[in-house]
């Protein structure tokens, strides 16, 4: 008959937790990329010495074998009623500010079909530990555990958001014909438009520290802010190059007449390549959005990689639009949830629900006004 039990894992595995991780992550649904080792080790190693976070890795094991992990962590802090409580949340994001790069896709890494028999293991665990509340974002929403979670517990989810795929096993031309006139107009055929144009590919550890340097400067003069801070740009620069030395950094630079006027971060795992960041200059042609065309140019070499099925633009929108539902992908729900698990928890959420009744009444009543 099989056992399954639930252990800690220390700092000093978690190191060498590689092949191990790896194999856990292929028998689930829990994404390659963002839910990957790799990206959860460079998280930790940065984000754990700025924001003070315990580690909560709990493995789960199977007649002694390890078939799945919560990448977790916990931290103090002080909830509304001025209590001080204990969350928990996945690695990879941090809900106490915006500190913190973005992880999109975490979950559980379970094995599938098994979130039900494993899931209820590790909340006693957590309600054992003392958690007061445990918060877990950017789940998919049709998510086998997500689905289980809104089934077992009186939750508050916090935002909903959706993320964009295209299909990519087509040809490029056969895409565009499905497009609104007016996109496949700011996508493609504007290229005309530009001027001794080059499309480059980022292939070196130079290269690389150019490209984030450029990407923040674009982002700079758009946002005025940087894309990147120090600390989250160390972390990308060790993402791009690990992956680099992979071979599957797909990230470009367009350039027009010798000048660097758009820059896509993007990587590809196991067949989806993730448009990560974008990055662009102001044109002074007002017809061109070198944004929307610089897209048009990585989303035609994800048609013609010959390994690429899925271009993701994951979650987000423009300053002004949310031009990503334009380029007629497939989308996906991502939701933030948050579960009290002690009385302390409880009595916030229960404090929070009549609040949240009211503004959703309010919010009605505005748009009936307007």
């Amino acid at each position: 008959m099989s056992k399954f039990e639930i252990r800690e894992i220390n700092i000093e595995n978690l190191s060498n937790l590689e092949n191990s991780w790896q194999l856990c992550l292929q028998n689930s649904d829990a994404n390659p990329l963002f839910s990957s080792w790799f990206w959860q080790k460079t998280w930790w190693d940065i984000w754990q010495p700025r924001l003070n976070l315990n580690l909560l890795l709990l493995g789960l094991y199977q007649n002694g074998d390890l078939i799945g992990l919560a990448p977790c962590y916990t931290y103090k802090f002080k909830n509304k009623l001025n209590f001080q409580a204990t969350r928990c949340e996945f690695i990879g994001n941090y809900s106490g500010n915006d500190d913190s790069i973005r992880s999109e896709y975490l979950d559980f890494i379970l094995p599938k079909k098994k979130s039900s028999v494993l899931l209820p293991l590790i909340f006693d665990y957590l309600k054992k530990s003392n958690m007061d509340e445990c918060v877990l974002s950017d789940m998919l929403l049709e998510s086998e555990s997500a689905q289980w979670l809104r089934q077992s517990y009186k939750i508050q989810e916090q935002h909903y958001c959706k993320s964009f795929q295209i299909e990519t096993e087509t040809s490029f031309t056969t895409y565009l014909t499905k497009l609104g006139k007016n996109t496949r107009l700011k996508l493609f055929n504007r290229r005309k438009l530009l001027n001794s144009v080059q499309v480059l590919s980022i292939e070196n550890d130079i290269a690389i520290d150019e490209f984030f340097g450029l990407l923040n400067k674009m982002h700079e003069k758009r946002w005025n802010k940087k894309c990147f801070s120090l600390h989250s740009l160390s972390f990308h620069k060790n993402i791009a190059d690990h992956f680099n030395n992979k071979g599957l950094l797909r990230s470009l630079v367009l350039l027009e007449e010798g000048k660097a006027k758009a820059v896509s971060y993007d990587i590809e795992v196991e067949g989806v390549c993730y448009n990560i960041q974008l990055g662009f200059e102001l044109g002074k042609n007002s017809k061109i959005s070198v944004g929307t065309l610089m897209l048009g140019y990585v989303i035609e070499n994800a048609f013609n990689s010959g390994t690429i099925k899925e271009f993701d633009l994951l979650a987000g929108g423009g300053k002004k639009t949310s031009y990503k539902e334009k380029f007629k992908g497939n989308t996906k729900n991502l939701t933030t949830i948050v579960i009290p698990l002690s009385n302390i928890g409880k009595a916030l959420f229960l404090m929070q629900a009549p609040m949240k009744f009211v503004k959703s009444k309010i919010k009605k009543y505005l748009m009936r006004a307007t």
